[in-house]
């Protein structure tokens, strides 16, 4: 069954190591690299310049600030976060996040593109408390 799931998935995918190429037909991006401001943002630079306008990006971070991640964005509308359980295989929950400048068609297709792929979606915001942490 595992080697069944394998071959499936690698019949549906391209795998590349230039980033132009790969994103560059795509709707959808979803970075799940190590949690480092400074390689997501240069990653996602690399990558709203090479996707479509009208392609969403989301990031699987756990830990880091969406605003932080996407501060350099021209498009941060279309911007959110799509944080996986490991493993993902196995974990139904997704987490579907927003910050303040993720618009509702982006934040609606993210939704729908977790239950496209099987998950049970829980919608997130990102708040300010008080003290100042945003989280």
């Amino acid at each position: 069954a595992q080697q069944q799931l394998v071959d499936k998935v690698l019949n549906n995918i391209e795998i590349t190591t230039n980033t132009a190429s790969g994103v560059a037909k795509a709707d959808l991006v979803i970075e799940a690299i190590v949690e480092n401001i400074d390689i997501k943002q240069k990653l996602f630079a690399q990558v709203e310049n090479a996707a479509p306008k009208s392609a969403l990006l989301a990031t699987n971070t756990s830990s880091l600030q969406l605003a932080d991640i996407g501060a350099n964005l021209k498009n941060k509308s279309n911007f959110g976060g799509l944080h996986f359980f490991n493993p993902v295989p196995m974990m139904k929950l997704l987490e579907v996040v927003r910050f303040e400048h993720t618009s509702d068609d982006t934040f609606n297709t993210l939704v729908e593109y977790g239950k496209t792929v099987g998950k049970v979606t829980v919608a997130c915001k990102v708040q300010s408390d008080p003290d100042g942490y945003t989280g």
